[in-house]
């Protein structure tokens, strides 16, 4: 049996709750972005060439990948909150692994413990939300916490690429200290909520609908091309520099920023297959100029 928090079966967003989760889905935004515009100073520091440096971005998404369907699995039976707090308190730690990391190696399994943090927390965080917020308001709620990321592109990696210019480490414990600071929050204002145990059967029966499966595959195609090449920007760019890379990067974010606001309230309004239809057309418009 599912409890419902305190407040969710009223017709307004509990923007108390939610404004903690979206601060720590800016901790992850932050981690996510704001090491593609540092690969030259941590090659340099690790003593690795760029494409090692990139690896570190690499690993931390085909963990999150391949991890989030099992562990989510694995602790869907968890009360709610509690799932939150220990998978971001593995994510802040495995942030100062690699901030404190005197070698590669050890880096690189600090991004793997940071990964595997945030890919219980995205799926928690998720599932939280949507049985929080009003059914009329599902779209809205969803796009104010995942907010949060897009947030993170276009304020909190550009003040971490200044940060970075003087240590690359030090954008990194800026994401430890806004995880911790989302932590203390979501331990204080944070409702209980306990849901369903799923399974990994369950999750992946989906998988089984030819239509959502290529629709998964586009989804996958996109992602993976824009983040390849976000990834390794710094080197595409071998013209920007310094302030031109934070400027580049700034405007990216300010982007999807926008993009994830107007999407999460025309989702409330009208069909999924329509707004889908409109951005898809839209980035095959932008691919081919």
């Amino acid at each position: 049996m599912s409890t419902s928090p305190a407040g969710a079966t009223r017709n307004v967003l509990p923007y108390r709750a939610l404004i903690w989760l979206a601060v720590a889905t800016f901790s992850n935004g932050i981690d996510g972005y704001v090491l593609a515009g540092l690969l030259p100073q941590i090659a340099a520091g690790l003593q690795v060439s760029t494409a090692a440096a990139g690896q570190l971005v690499s690993v931390f998404a085909l963990t999150s990948a391949l991890g989030a369907p099992v562990l989510g699995a694995l602790t869907s039976g968890w009360e709610r909150r509690r799932t939150i707090v220990l998978s971001l308190a593995v994510f802040v730690l495995g942030n100062l692994v690699v901030a404190l990391a005197p070698a590669y190696g050890v880096a690189l399994a600090g991004r793997v413990v940071a990964a595997l943090g945030a890919a219980v927390m995205n799926a928690a965080i998720t599932a939280y939300v949507i049985h929080l917020a009003p059914v009329e308001h599902r779209g809205k709620a969803l796009s104010f916490v995942l907010g949060g990321w897009m947030t993170a592109t276009a304020l909190g990696v550009p003040v971490g690429l200044l940060l970075g210019q003087s240590d690359w480490r030090f954008p990194l414990i800026m994401v430890a200290v806004v995880g911790t600071v989302a932590l203390i929050g979501i331990l204080i204002k944070l409702p209980h909520l306990s849901l369903p145990p799923g399974s990994l059967r369950g999750r992946l029966r989906p998988l089984r609908q030819p239509r959502l499966l290529a629709g998964l595959l586009v989804s996958t195609g996109i992602l993976t091309a824009s983040y390849t090449c976000f990834t390794y920007a710094v080197l595409i760019l071998g013209f920007a520099r310094g302030w031109a890379v934070i400027v580049i990067m700034f405007g990216y974010g300010m982007a999807s920023l926008i993009g994830n606001t107007l999407t999460g309230r025309l989702a409330d309004r009208f069909s999924p297959v329509r707004i889908l239809t409109i951005w898809l057309i839209g980035l095959l418009v932008n691919a081919v100029l």
